[in-house]
């Protein structure tokens, strides 16, 4: 029976959540994925495609589409292959189709990792050797890493000694996009995004210093990445080097610990000596950036891009 692929549809997703409990390493559950699948920022259904073997899903690539500055780029926020499939070529026709179907909506670069927001790594993790074989088998080259920061929750009170110097730290209230679009203003489309997903849930996954109905900063979890990640999280210029970004940063640990998590991982961090300064952080898993010219492929695509019929 031949291998065919075909556009996901909605009525795919439990079969894609069944998929990636098999394939990835890390733990995911069904709310996860779908946050990965219906979440995404400016969706285009024609980038999420799947290999069937039958009715049987054995692999899927969901593509994504991000601009920096004038530069459109998009690129797999996740490529995998039932365990039973892999090493028969399924993960390179799924990446080559992304890969032509990205091009046909005019992406200037493509890249593996570097994707921000709604991902579950910042790139690839350096322990997966596979993908990088197969990256480097389809003409990608390394672009950079970022590193992701551990840190145990256990044994420790989060609150001691907290110094908020005036500014009231709160949870952000369900549906309080006013902070969103604060975060938008200052450091960006990603990070809004990602703090609309915090007030998008109940209760909330942000917390935020305010000072006279006024933001001062902010601190997110469990928006992008897997369960139990940290950040985004700011402080608004004029107020950084006064203990606020310690303040929320050591509250938000609290409120993680206090909803069950037992160890947290910082995302893609930035800097390091705060995060083991103040939080005792540990660097935890690097993950490798790729990227493509779009003029190494063979040229644009002009044809239907097809959907499996539920």
């Amino acid at each position: 029976m031949k291998v065919h692929i075909h556009e996901l549809s909605t009525s795919d997703y439990a079969h894609v959540i069944a998929l990636a409990r098999r394939s990835l390493s890390d733990p995911v559950d069904e709310r996860l994925i779908r946050r990965l699948l219906a979440a995404e920022p400016a969706a285009r259904p024609e980038l999420h495609v799947a290999a069937w073997r039958g009715q049987h899903l054995i692999g899927v690539a969901l593509g994504s589409v991000r601009r920096h500055d004038d530069l459109l780029t998009g690129g797999p926020r996740l490529l995998a292959v039932d365990p039973a499939w892999q090493r028969r070529g399924i993960g390179a026709r799924l990446l080559s189709e992304l890969e032509q179907r990205l091009q046909a909506i005019g992406v200037h670069e493509l890249r593996v990792g570097n994707l921000a927001p709604n991902y579950l790594w910042p790139g690839v993790p350096e322990t997966n050797l596979a993908m990088q074989a197969l990256l480097a088998q389809q003409g990608y080259e390394l672009a950079g890493e970022t590193l992701n920061m551990t840190v145990e929750l256990n044994g420790r009170d989060w609150l001691a000694g907290i110094d908020p110097k005036q500014w009231s730290i709160r949870r952000a209230r369900y549906g309080e996009t006013d902070l969103a679009a604060w975060a938008g203003e200052r450091w960006g489309a990603a990070w809004q995004w990602e703090a609309m997903q915090a007030v998008s849930v109940d209760p909330p996954t942000a917390l935020v210093a305010e000072r006279d109905g006024e933001y001062g900063g902010f601190a997110c979890w469990d928006v992008s990445g897997f369960w139990g990640t940290f950040g985004p999280t700011g402080v608004d210029e004029a107020l950084q080097g006064h203990g606020l970004g310690r303040t929320l940063l050591c509250a938000t640990l609290a409120a993680m610990a206090s909803a069950g998590y037992r160890q947290i991982e910082i995302s893609w961090v930035g800097p390091q000596a705060f995060y083991t300064r103040i939080a005792g952080a540990r660097p935890g898993r690097i993950c490798l950036l790729y990227r493509k010219p779009v003029t190494s492929l063979a040229g644009p695509i002009e044809r239907d891009l097809p959907q499996r019929q539920p």
